[in-house]
């Protein structure tokens, strides 16, 4: 896979397959299968993105927001595809996706892109950017 769309903190751009086990930059997840995926808070140290390939379909939980914060996450669909995300606010406040969609790509083996920002503190404003790589 080629560098299209992949930054690491330094501003490097990187391939999916040299982020995996990027060391401080990446939480590499490998495969869930479990349908349920808690992603860091940028308070608690955690890393700039979390990188990881669904094998169903995944609920992904955002951290309690606050004004500034930042989450990335790199999804990769498995060899069958066809796997659905939905985003959790148990934390509190709202996702938000200015396109009114937040379907995945369901292609197997395609690569997405979501970033959320969190603006207000309240909740996260989202984009996704599908098939990178």
């Amino acid at each position: 896979m080629g560098t299209k769309g992949f930054i690491d903190n330094a501003g490097r751009a990187i391939s999916v397959a040299n982020a995996v086990g990027t060391a401080g930059n990446i939480n590499t997840l490998g495969t869930v299968s479990s349908g349920a995926v808690a992603l860091p808070s940028p308070t608690n140290g955690g890393p700039a993105t979390t990188k990881v390939t669904i094998s169903a379909n995944t609920t992904f939980t955002l951290p309690k927001p606050f004004a500034g914060a930042t989450v990335k996450l790199i999804v990769e669909q498995d060899a069958t595809g066809s796997r659905l995300a939905t985003w959790s606010t148990t934390h509190g406040g709202y996702v938000h996706f200015p396109t009114a969609t937040s379907a995945l790509s369901v292609t197997a083996a395609y690569v997405d892109r979501v970033v959320f920002v969190s603006d207000d503190g309240v909740g996260w404003n989202a984009t996704l950017q599908k098939h990178l790589g």
